[in-house]
C-alpha cells in the first residue's frame, strides 16, 4: 500500500499515488463535466425549469487505477455544493478497484 494522505473531511485519507493520478486529470475532468451539464441544461428553452432527467446524473467509471481515480472524482463531485452540481446525482461503477482510502473515506 502507498502513503495515505488527507482528503476531504477530517479523518478521511486516500492513497497518495491514486490521489496524484486523479489530480493529474482533475481540472480537465471537472471542466468537462460542468460543460456537459451546462450543455444539457441549456437545451431547455425555459431557464426556470428543473434539469431534465438526462441532466441530473453523472456516471464515473474505470478499471483498476482508473477505478481508483473515478472513485476519488465521484467523491469530490458528490461533495461539491456549487450551483452546477447542486441537484446532480453522482453514480460510480468500477471494475477491479483497489482499496482507495481508509474506512472514513468509505
Amino acid at each position: 500500500a502507498g502513503v495515505i494522505v488527507r482528503f476531504g473531511p477530517s479523518g478521511v485519507k486516500v492513497d497518495h499515488g491514486f490521489l496524484s493520478a486523479y489530480m493529474s486529470v482533475r481540472n480537465e475532468t471537472l471542466v468537462a463535466v460542468k460543460a456537459a451539464l451546462n450543455t444539457c441544461s441549456s437545451s431547455s428553452s425555459d431557464t426556470n425549469k428543473p434539469l431534465s432527467s438526462d441532466c441530473r446524473s453523472v456516471l464515473f467509471t474505470g478499471h483498476s487505477l482508473g477505478a481508483a481515480m473515478a472513485t476519488i472524482g465521484a467523491a469530490e463531485v458528490a461533495a461539491k455544493d456549487d450551483s452546477i452540481f447542486a441537484n446532480v446525482e453522482v453514480n460510480l461503477f468500477t471494475f477491479g478497484s483497489p482499496r482507495v482510502g481508509n474506512k472514513e473515506f468509505v
